[in-house]
This record gives C-alpha cells, sequence and structure tokens, in this order.
C-alpha cells in the first residue's frame, strides 16, 4: 500500500477494489433512506399541531424566506 504524507495526516492511495469495499461496508452501516417512503410535512399537517392561526402562519412563512431563520 502507498501513502502520501500531508500536514493534515496521511493519504492513502487506494485502488478501485479496495476503495468499493470501504463503500459497500459504509453504506451497510448507513443505508440511503428511500425518499418515497417520507411522507410530505404540509401546512395542514402544522396547522393541526400547533396553536397558531393561518395568517400568523403566513406571516412566519415570509420572515422564515426572507431571514432565514425564526425563533418560535
Amino acid at each position: 500500500m502507498e501513502y502520501f504524507q500531508n500536514l493534515q495526516g496521511s493519504l492513502f492511495k487506494l485502488t478501485r477494489g479496495e476503495y468499493d469495499f470501504i463503500l459497500d461496508i459504509i453504506r451497510e452501516e448507513n443505508p440511503v433512506i428511500d425518499e418515497t417512503s417520507i411522507d410530505t410535512y404540509t401546512k395542514d399537517d402544522f396547522l393541526n399541531e400547533v396553536y397558531m392561526a393561518e395568517k400568523r402562519y403566513q406571516s412566519l412563512v415570509a420572515v422564515l424566506r426572507s431571514k432565514k431563520n425564526i425563533i418560535l
């Protein structure tokens, strides 16, 4: 195995087979979540779970879109 010295540590040169093997191990530990199984969280879902009027919700959405941050 060949390696290269780096100021932040060592970098190892991998063959394609070694790289694929490492990726397979990572994928087994961290499987990709199928996006079709995730339900969309809608405005109606939000309003049913909080004590907020729709007008206030629209105001918060506008603030969030412009400032990118809100404190509830």
